[in-house]
């Protein structure tokens, strides 16, 4: 996966609902079925009207940049694993041309 789609949010969504139902105590006619939610979480990604298409769009740029960001850059936290991971793959790479 490489981009965020706006079933996997609303995946999401449903699975979050889920595991706060089952962790609370809700009444039998609060409950609300996990396919209604999806199905009514999902209809705010298929709005036909101009401002929720740009809404839509730039939701799903957000969560792109989130989770999928294009490139660690000099403002990743120092020490993170990202930014560690970074450095391995780079000294690997260094090591390989070395070697040939």
């Amino acid at each position: 996966m490489y981009h965020v789609t706006p079933g996997s949010i609303v995946h999401i969504a449903s699975q979050v609902y889920y595991s706060l139902l089952v962790n609370t105590d809700f009444s039998k006619s609060a409950v609300v079925e996990i396919g209604q939610i999806y199905d009514t979480v999902y209809a705010v990604f298929e709005g036909k009207e101009p401002v929720m298409q740009e809404y839509v769009k730039e939701l799903l740029q957000w969560w792109d940049n989130i989770i999928f960001p294009v490139s660690v850059t000099s403002t990743t936290v120092k020490g993170g694993s990202i930014a560690r991971l970074e450095k391995r793959l780079k000294l690997m790479k260094e090591n390989r041309a070395d070697a040939a």
